[in-house]
């Protein structure tokens, strides 16, 4: 959300054996960028999109109570660490490794998870669908169903209906939206000038692709209020256009709705607005199932 964007920082280990601290919960996990074993260097937008989803989806369970954004574990893309190394940096117990391929009409994963603490790896699956929108979002909700039984953490039956649902059933928009989203994480000017026409062509295919419009207002709301690439005003005009916008197609998106009354705090100073949302969020599930105020 715009509220947080962190850009962590990853040291060079001295090399010396690292010990979980034992304050870390059993249900942490980090999902490491799966590496892109399609042969095809152009296709890391494809790998990257697919780990950023389940790391999406593993956060929108309650029960697991630390799920490392994905903008942390891009850090450890190409890292030389150990396992052991980067769950302890990141504070996790459970780590998951694997890769990506795709053979003529077919993407298959191979996942692996491992606790850091045993040593032991708990599980290894491959997962294959068609490269097609509902059969890509059926293979992400399988993932992500996975790890969480072999967490043992229970997934609500308000929280597998929101991760169940298909943002898109255009194959051609989701592609866009995921080189959208690949360029838009690289964070400066160049890419975020990739980015915007990427996702302009995603909403063009389809004109209720929820994600696509929050990508857009992100790009917006960062390039002008993290990185002073846009005017400050102008960005968050754009930006609130796209939201609420988004929010006309599906008045429950909790991440939308983040970022557009993150917004009205940071840009028009309408802190009545933004406690009147953060008053009702509190009071409600998280994951609500009627939008928490009209926008």
């Amino acid at each position: 959300s715009m509220a947080v964007y962190l850009y962590s920082t990853s040291s060079k280990e001295n090399g010396q054996k690292t010990e979980i601290p034992p304050t870390v919960g059993e249900k942490s996990i980090a999902v490491l960028p799966l590496k892109n074993w399609t042969g095809n260097p152009d296709l890391e937008y494809v790998s990257d999109g697919m780990t950023d989803a389940v790391i999406s989806g593993l956060t929108k369970i309650a029960t697991i109570n630390k799920v490392i954004p994905f903008l942390s574990v891009l850090n450890y893309k190409e890292t030389e660490k150990t396992p052991n190394e980067i769950a302890s940096e990141l504070g996790v117990a459970k780590l998951m490794q694997g890769n990506l391929q795709i053979s003529g009409d077919y993407i298959k994963i191979n996942l692996q998870l491992i606790d850091v603490n045993s040593n032991d790896h708990l599980w290894s699956k491959a997962y294959m669908k068609e490269w097609k929108s509902e059969e890509i979002f059926e293979l992400q909700n399988e993932v992500v169903e996975g790890i969480a039984k072999v967490m043992n953490v229970a997934i609500a039956d308000d929280e597998l209906e929101y991760f169940k649902r298909i943002p898109t059933k255009n194959k051609q928009a989701y592609s866009y939206y995921l080189q959208a989203e690949f360029q838009r994480y690289k964070a400066n000017k160049a890419t975020f000038d990739l980015a915007k026409p990427l996702y302009e062509k995603a909403i063009a295919l389809d004109s209720k692709f929820v994600e696509a419009y929050h990508g857009l207002a992100t790009v917006w709301n960062s390039g002008g209020m993290v990185w002073g690439i846009y005017d400050q005003q102008q960005a968050w005009k754009n930006a609130k256009h796209y939201l609420q916008t988004a929010l006309e197609i599906d008045p429950t998106n909790q991440e939308v709705q983040e970022e557009l009354y993150a917004g009205y705090f940071y840009y028009d100073w309408d802190f009545e607005k933004a406690e009147e949302y953060y008053q009702a969020v509190a009071q409600n599930t998280f994951y609500t199932k009627t939008p928490i105020l009209n926008t």
